[in-house]
């Protein structure tokens, strides 16, 4: 029996019932369509919505929850990311700008060493 759970059932580990209303449309051979609608509308939401619909339809409703979950995710990382490279990219040129100051300012204390030296300045 364990081995038709739905994967909304094994995902929660909760105990499969003969009439769960995931199994048609989060198959266990396909445990990542669940998760994404989990982790934005909640396993409770998303029983109540396919719940609310007729039964031809709920297809269709898990396959929309399922699409604007994952692309929710896919791109809430995408600009996670392009907000890391471009902190990442100002952090580059601060350092590299830092160590230009500091380069000029090590350059120009040696030469106001040197040019202090009476052996130099003659």
């Amino acid at each position: 029996m364990s081995s038709t759970r739905c994967a909304a059932c094994k995902q929660l580990r909760r105990k499969y019932p003969s009439d769960c209303i995931f199994l048609p449309y989060f198959p266990p051979n396909n445990s990542q369509r669940f998760s994404y609608v989990h982790r934005i509308y909640g396993a409770s939401n998303v029983g109540k919505m396919l719940q609310q619909v007729e039964e031809h339809q709920r297809g269709d409703v898990a396959d929309s929850l399922y699409y604007e979950a994952y692309y929710r995710i896919k791109i809430l990382y995408m600009v996670v990311l392009e907000l890391f490279l471009f902190y990442m990219k100002k952090f580059v040129m601060y350092n590299a700008n830092w160590l230009k100051y500091k380069l000029k300012l090590t350059y120009s204390i040696k030469m106001d060493f040197i040019l202090s030296i009476p052996h130099f300045t003659s």
